[in-house]
């Protein structure tokens, strides 16, 4: 459950002082601060980039918010299950489950099928056979949950607020498309 994230900064553009002056920096330049001029003293030029006021095509800079990245998740368990017997006879059990889940963040989803079945035969007070039999299939696409530098929230908390993540594509095509996060030559971007 996402309830509590820390509050960004969405207020200057990735950049730093140069010359005495806030002034905006690319990421191609690797900038790494975010603390250029005001996004609100920017806006974009004919190529995508950031230029003074002024200066562009009259489309004001706006703040990305990396936390719209996230979606509503959801559990969903379904389970049946029978018991019965006759008394001195047998005694029977089954049950089936299905849990589906679908994560905050995006394209991560588990889901899990089993049944189980239990028989037992009752010959004697002194004799009786027991079958049981189980059977599970779980999948999962789940994003890793390591503290590297690859974490997804490393990544949500540490982009300037100018920069687009998702790469000028909806959240999900930025996920399934893979130009969003190679370079033409099939290396990693970042």
């Amino acid at each position: 459950i996402v309830d509590k994230l820390p509050d960004l900064q969405n207020v200057y553009s990735q950049g730093r002082t140069k010359n005495g002056l806030l002034t905006w920096q690319p990421a191609g330049d690797n900038e790494i601060f975010s603390w250029g001029p005001k996004i609100s003293d920017l806006e974009y030029n004919n190529s995508g980039n950031l230029v003074p006021k002024g200066e562009g095509n009259g489309t004001p800079a706006k703040a990305f918010n990396p936390y719209d990245f996230f979606t509503n998740g959801f559990t969903i368990n379904n389970s049946l299950n029978l018991t019965g017997s006759k008394r001195d006879k047998y005694k029977y059990y089954f049950s089936a489950s299905n849990l589906t889940q679908k994560a905050f963040i995006p394209l991560s989803k588990y889901s899990n099928n089993s049944f189980n079945s239990r028989f037992e035969k009752i010959f004697t007070k002194r004799f009786n056979t027991k079958i049981s039999l189980n059977y599970t299939n779980s999948s999962a696409n789940n994003f890793s949950k390591n503290r590297s530098y690859s974490n997804i929230m490393y990544g949500l908390l540490t982009t300037a607020p100018t920069f687009d993540n998702s790469n000028g594509l909806s959240d999900k095509e930025a996920l399934t498309n893979t130009s969003s996060y190679f370079n033409p030559d099939g290396t990693q971007l970042g």
